[in-house]
């Protein structure tokens, strides 16, 4: 079964950052984990999971904020949750 990874990006920032997108792919093949990654930029659809901090992530339903997720350990720990 695929982890839902959506990258929740202010909208200003365009089409967000790719290196985390880049970072996410890498990690989760390194540790066999099936991901999908969906990036939203839409202000509405972002506001609606509530969080104000930029880049976020939502992972099977569950808020990151991704600046706080430095670690590889941290962030494959948040995608096994």
């Amino acid at each position: 079964m695929k982890t839902e990874i959506k990258i929740l990006h202010a909208p200003c920032c365009g089409n967000g950052n790719p290196q985390i997108r880049k970072r996410l792919e890498s990690l989760a093949e390194k540790k066999e984990i099936d991901i999908q990654i969906i990036d939203i930029t839409d202000m509405a659809e972002v506001m609606s999971y509530g969080t104000m901090t930029f880049p976020s992530l939502a992972i099977n339903g569950k808020i990151y904020d991704y600046n706080k997720l430095k670690k590889a350990e941290d962030l494959i720990n948040a995608i096994k949750a």
